[in-house]
């Protein structure tokens, strides 16, 4: 059985988290997994939950929220065995779209209960890794922006 840990960004897709919680709790297919929650109560903490589940043996890392929460969790995963699922519910989920995960709640949770999972690329700038995009210049002027509006 996989230990499976999914970390909600509570900031992302209006609060959608609790819909989400219920359904894991309904459609996890638990003859797979043994599971737990958590939530992120800041911008620095999903890094945190992360690295605390690498040491408790985590085998599988499930973004809830959009692509900064995923960037957040792959940063802590590379050159790890481990693996990332995406539960989209941010603004943009450019990853999760590229991989084919749409907005449907139920249809992310039967991907991550079929277990099928492809590898990823990663870039590094300046030591810092991006897992889908990455900008500079205006572009990164622009998401500074748009990371501080309300809506």
């Amino acid at each position: 059985m996989e230990k499976i840990c999914f970390i909600i960004n509570p900031k992302a897709g209006h609060q959608r988290y609790t819909e989400v919680i219920k359904k894991i709790k309904e459609k996890l297919d638990l003859k797979k997994y043994k599971y737990e929650i958590k939530l992120s109560k800041d911008k620095y903490d999903i890094p945190k939950i992360t690295r605390r589940g690498i040491k408790n043996k985590v085998d599988f890392f499930v973004a809830i929220g959009g692509d900064g929460t995923v960037n957040e969790i792959c940063r802590e995963l590379i050159n790890s065995n481990k693996k990332i699922g995406v539960i989209p519910i941010g603004s943009g989920n450019g990853l999760a779209f590229e991989l084919g995960i749409n907005k449907n709640i139920d249809k992310s949770i039967n991907i991550i209960n079929t277990g099928s999972y492809k590898k990823i690329d990663s870039i590094s700038i300046n030591h810092n890794f991006f897992f889908n995009v990455a900008g500079i210049g205006y572009d990164a002027l622009i998401a500074k922006y748009f990371a501080n509006e309300k809506k």
